[in-house]
């Protein structure tokens, strides 16, 4: 008597639901301490250079630490790993606390943003390596546009919840602290919470691991990793393409600039244009979800570039808060595309027993495009101005994709019926 093969898995489970949930709690705080740290060190400094230091200091950690943190997501259970990662994002936001009450110099607060780039250093890889175990073939396509939803939620939560509570919510701990520093402790709290909740959440994640490959830690395991990516040239192509564009392309590393000194808003609606792209990034994952993968070719991988430098230029020319949203709107939208394109990717070609080394390369090809990329922004709004240095910006991410679509054809034409 035969038996029917088990049906695919359509909904998810609560392992998958808990790494959802337990993921979400991770990026709605690290948007919310972004966005009120740039607002606080700008209304401190008013230097755009200062807001560019902050993208380094997380560059500076997340590149230091990638070759352990991608051997070891492929060595050691990546549920170990995880929760180290984010017990260690808790222990960041009580040193914030810490800094805040004490009243420290900035250099301070840049610290702990290395911290906490050391931290994401660990959890981007070994999340990821959790995501090969626990997710089927199936459910990939749906799974990287849920884990890409997550992602703009939270970046549309995150930055006006932790503005409107240091605009209206204010704790006054002692007199001898200035105001906009006292202003930090309620979002700082509620920092606090959402990172012990990330963390308790990751007990809803039970599941037996894949056995892990035997490996030795150091740079020669890291070396076949990079071996890997520049060998497979759809890969390599993919997450070359995001390191310059984007790296080019950052907009809204300046935007408290745009927020305080040209559109002259206040920090609610600061915090509002913040979360914009990631509204649009989640509508984006959301028809992505529904209607299936059409859009995760190589021809739509490029043309969501293209719309990303456009939107940049339209961002960097607009007087009006109405039209910056708009021009935000495009740049989430486009950049949505090319998040679920590479998940979707590592997920369908890298080979699980690489895929920990992989994921740490890109991470810090991510911090590289992210955070550097905010680094040479404010230096650049320091020299030129922070219209002409987004003008820059729109223009080269733009030259770059041309360039990079002449020259990677396999990337093009992948996924093209």
């Amino acid at each position: 008597m035969s038996t029917s093969p088990t049906p695919p898995q359509e909904k998810l489970n609560s392992t998958q639901l808990g790494f959802i949930y337990s993921r979400f709690f991770t990026l709605v705080t690290f948007f919310l301490e972004y966005t009120l740290l740039s607002h606080y060190i700008y209304l401190k400094t008013q230097s755009a250079s200062m807001l560019g230091f902050m993208g380094l200091a997380i560059f500076s950690a997340n590149f230091s630490f990638t070759f352990v943190a991608g051997v070891m997501a492929d060595k050691f259970p990546p549920l170990k790993l995880t929760y180290i990662a984010r017990l260690s994002q808790f222990s960041v936001v009580l040193i914030l606390l810490s800094i805040v009450t004490f009243n420290l110099p900035l250099f301070f607060y840049y610290f702990a943003l290395f911290l906490l780039g050391v931290s994401f250093a660990l959890d981007g890889p070994s999340a990821n390596a959790i995501m090969a175990d626990i997710i089927p073939p199936t459910l990939i396509k749906k799974f990287s546009s849920l884990n890409v939803l997550t992602l703009n939620i939270s970046e549309i939560a995150g930055p006006p919840l932790g503005m409107y509570f240091y605009e209206h919510i204010y704790f006054n701990f002692s007199d001898s602290l200035p105001q906009q520093t006292q202003a930090l402790f309620a979002p700082l709290f509620i920092c606090a919470l959402f990172r012990l909740t990330s963390v308790l959440l990751l007990q809803f994640i039970r599941y037996t691991p894949q056995e892990r490959v035997s490996i030795p830690l150091n740079f020669n395991s890291f070396k076949e990793g990079i071996r890997y990516v520049y060998n497979e040239k759809i890969v390599y192509g993919a997450m070359t393409l995001d390191l310059f564009a984007v790296f080019l392309g950052g907009a809204t590393t300046l935007l408290p600039i745009f927020a305080s000194d040209i559109l002259k808003v206040s920090p609610t609606m600061y915090g509002v244009l913040s979360a914009t792209p990631a509204v649009s990034a989640a509508t984006m994952s959301l028809i992505i979800s529904h209607y299936g993968l059409k859009i995760h070719t190589g021809k739509r991988f490029y043309q969501s570039y293209f719309v990303f430098g456009l939107a940049t230029l339209c961002f960097a020319l607009s007087r009006n808060v109405y039209l910056t949203l708009l021009a935000l709107l495009l740049l989430g939208a486009g950049e949505a595309i090319t998040l679920i394109f590479r998940f979707s990717l590592f997920q369908e070609r890298v080979p699980r027993e690489v895929r920990g080394r992989v994921v740490s390369i890109s991470s810090s090809f991510m911090s590289v495009s992210h955070h550097l990329g905010g680094f040479e922004s404010g230096l650049t709004a320091k020299w030129f101005g922070a219209v002409p240095a987004c003008i820059i910006g729109g223009v080269g991410t733009i030259l770059v994709t041309a360039f990079h679509l002449v020259k990677f054809k396999e990337l093009k034409n992948y996924g093209a019926e």
